[in-house]
């Protein structure tokens, strides 16, 4: 071996190394980035209708995995998942809009639920890792059940919330999105919809790309005697 094949290895060896660890680390910090997703929706009816979205920070993941394999109907594998669940980072200032997509431009900003006292609410808040927030999204009152407007807290009103003018109301079927903004310029998306059904009541969907989506009924059309 000639000295200058011994130094290449060596080089070569030091190098390896290094970028080997650097890539590691990089990695696992891109592996730890905070993360949202819609992991639901619900609502409820007393004292008033209400509608919302669950947002999770979910746990990342370094390891191998394969899905469940079926031929014919019949499966083959169950499939598995090897690795480590890793903590992510908080995700940071994060800021909820609702968007009019018919008329595509932003109607308002959402709040979030207070963590610890679900009767208080913030237009930002963080999110640990594997943690989840409740984000408020329509109202409605007993008296206009086919009628809702943009959840929005007032202390001072006989439901704790503020109760728009008319023109500020939707009716019937409409499109929206969400979107959360929150730490490095990342940005959840989630499409939501009004939908009336033939008996006339009305019911919130919720969609992620590519995570499917839910539906809740939001309030019930006056029964006719």
């Amino acid at each position: 071996m000639t000295i200058e094949s011994f130094v290449f290895g060596i080089v070569a060896f030091v190098l390896g190394v290094a970028l080997g660890t650097w890539f590691g680390v990089w990695y696992a910090e891109y592996v730890k980035r905070p993360q949202l997703r819609l992991s639901g929706g619900g609502s409820a009816s007393t004292p008033f209708r209400r509608s919302t979205l669950t947002v999770n920070n979910d746990p990342g993941w370094i390891g191998v995995g394969m899905g469940e394999s079926t031929i014919l109907g019949r499966r083959i594998h169950r499939g598995f998942r090897r690795g480590l669940a890793i903590d992510r980072n908080p995700a940071k200032q994060c800021q909820a809009q609702l968007i009019d997509k018919a008329k595509g431009r932003t109607v308002t900003s959402l709040v979030w639920q207070v963590r610890d006292d679900p009767d208080h609410y913030e237009p930002l808040t963080t999110l640990a890792g594997g943690e989840s927030r409740v984000l408020m999204l329509f109202a409605a009152v007993p008296s206009e059940p086919s009628a809702y407007f943009v959840f929005e807290p007032d202390a001072g009103s006989p439901y704790g919330i503020r109760v728009p003018d008319e023109r500020l109301r939707f009716t019937g079927d409409n499109e929206f999105e969400v979107r959360v903004n929150y730490s490095n310029d990342s940005t959840l998306r989630v499409d939501v919809a009004m939908t009336v059904d033939y008996r006339g009541n009305l019911y919130v969907e919720q969609r992620q790309k590519g995570r499917g989506g839910s539906s809740s009924l939001f309030s019930e059309a006056p029964r006719t005697q």
